[in-house]
């Protein structure tokens, strides 16, 4: 019995099973040939965009991101870790593949490289450990720069108060259109940083450093800052602003710090009318 090849199909047959292949099936074919890397290339320019999730560690992973599925490629320094492995939850099924390299973050970035020569894709989130990678964190954003213009979201995590510069560069050179999370919980309360405008959501850990002229400027729908250490002063100022709209129009979710309970005095203190009328109550929890 011998097998079909696949460049005797029709050109339809043919597209139908590409259609059925995981990015990992694709990404295996194209290496193949370079007739099968051309035959890729033309069928990945006709679908949609294939999602990608960059985790960018000491263990460098690059994410597909499909309806049900989600495919996994890492790689790592230490061989212990390499190997496949399939996990299936009752909504989603992921898959990685852990690869072992002498310099991690090169082959991450060669790896994606090549991916986007032969599919369609879009990073659309960036997860940034900054702890792991203190001195090749300028050079990653320069060379994910390049390679995009902005990014959907934005994951910063940090744990030792030691990236406040990292943190100011990524800002200043990555352009988020949609969700920032800056998970540095020891920010310096002297750090002057300014906030991409137009997002969806923005949440901080570390808040120091965020002070009442620059919150009352957050024209954000949703806002969680923990360690947000406004004064009663501030605070019912800025409650007074928004609800004379001078401030945070977009606003529908906020979740800050409160510091001691007299604070809740002072949002009490603040004009307001009580009511038990049930439509506006099921109004207002909308």
């Amino acid at each position: 019995m011998t097998g079909l090849s696949l460049f005797r199909l029709p050109i339809l047959s043919m597209e139908n099973v590409f259609s059925m292949m995981t990015p990992y099936d694709l990404l295996v074919l194209s290496l193949m040939s370079l007739k099968t890397r051309k035959a890729v290339k033309r069928f990945s320019r006709t679908k949609a965009k294939f999602q990608i999730v960059f985790e960018i560690t000491a263990k460098p992973c690059l994410s597909f991101v499909g309806k049900k599925e989600s495919w996994y490629y890492c790689w790592t320094s230490n061989r212990i870790e390499v190997g496949y492995l399939e996990r299936t939850f009752p909504l989603r099924v992921f898959y990685r593949v852990t690869k072992y390299s002498e310099n991690p973050i090169e082959e991450f970035k060669k790896a994606y490289n090549y991916i986007k020569k032969v599919l369609r894709c879009e990073i659309v989130s960036i997860h940034y450990q900054l702890k792991l990678l203190h001195s090749e964190n300028r050079p990653i954003i320069d060379w994910f720069r390049s390679t995009q213009e902005s990014v959907n979201n934005l994951h910063i995590q940090g744990s030792d108060g030691e990236h406040d510069d990292d943190v100011k560069y990524i800002l200043s050179n990555l352009k988020v259109t949609e969700r920032l999370f800056i998970m540095e919980p020891w920010l310096k309360e002297d750090l002057e940083m300014e906030i991409p405008e137009g997002l969806q959501h923005l949440q901080i850990t570390g808040s120091y450093f965020i002070k009442l002229e620059q919150f009352l400027r957050f024209n954000y729908p949703e806002i969680v800052l923990r360690r947000l250490f406004l004064t009663n002063r501030e605070i019912n100022i800025f409650l007074r602003s928004w609800m004379a709209c001078e401030s945070h129009l977009n606003l529908k979710r906020l979740e800050i710090t409160v510091p001691h309970p007299p604070v809740i005095n002072e949002i009490m203190n603040l004009p307001h009318v009580e009511t038990r009328d049930p439509n506006l109550i099921d109004l207002l929890r909308r």
